[in-house]
């Protein structure tokens, strides 16, 4: 039988790639053991579990703590039990640390940056969309069922793209952003008397 010989960094590669998938893997077979378990059904057979002395050994690198925006997030989304936008969740920031309008550009910037973390880094929220709009909802990754798709009792309570329509969010603008106003018609130019003013 040949034997294939791999450099150490196609080893290293390869290591990670199964690592990934052996961690993916049991994540999902946590998540089927979990929700069998919630619909009182009993589980045939063992479920794997990565001991604690694997994980330590195969862990990726420490990707620190959550700040406390990233914990005010999560936090948010499991009290309202909704998928929530980012303004949506701005305005929950400022009402909850007693912030004024003066310092909703610094929150935003803190939100959104939390925010990619947690989906990056951490892989604790996804967004999701509704359909005829650019409008994004955060939701825990929880809250998605194995293939990726947001669970019914969740998806329900995302508002349509009518009632969107009707708050005034329309394709494109920003939740809670005004129209533009109307521009006012241009005024006709005066009209000349024919009568010059006499001298």
């Amino acid at each position: 039988m040949k034997t294939i010989k791999f450099s150490e960094t196609e080893l290293i590669s390869m290591r990670d790639y199964y690592v990934k998938e052996l961690r993916e893997t049991h994540d999902k077979l946590l998540h089927i053991q979990e929700m069998l378990r919630r619909v009182s059904t009993a589980i045939p057979g063992p479920v794997y579990r990565i001991s604690q002395e694997q994980d330590e050994e195969h862990a990726p690198k420490k990707r620190g703590r959550k700040s406390k925006w990233g914990v005010f997030i999560r936090e948010e989304l499991v009290r309202q039990d909704k998928p929530m936008t980012y303004e949506e969740i701005i305005g929950a920031a400022l009402q909850h640390f007693n912030f004024g309008e003066n310092k909703r550009t610094h929150v935003k910037q803190a939100i959104v940056s939390s925010t990619y973390r947690l989906k990056q880094m951490h892989s604790d929220v996804r967004t999701v969309g509704v359909k005829g709009t650019r409008i994004k909802y955060l939701a825990p990754v929880e809250w998605f069922n194995i293939d990726g798709i947001l669970m019914d009792q969740y998806l329900d309570k995302l508002p349509t793209l009518a009632e969107i329509k009707a708050m005034g969010k329309r394709p494109g603008r920003k939740p809670g952003q005004k129209a533009a106003p109307a521009a006012a018609p241009a005024a006709a130019p005066a009209k000349r008397s024919a009568k010059r003013r006499k001298k």
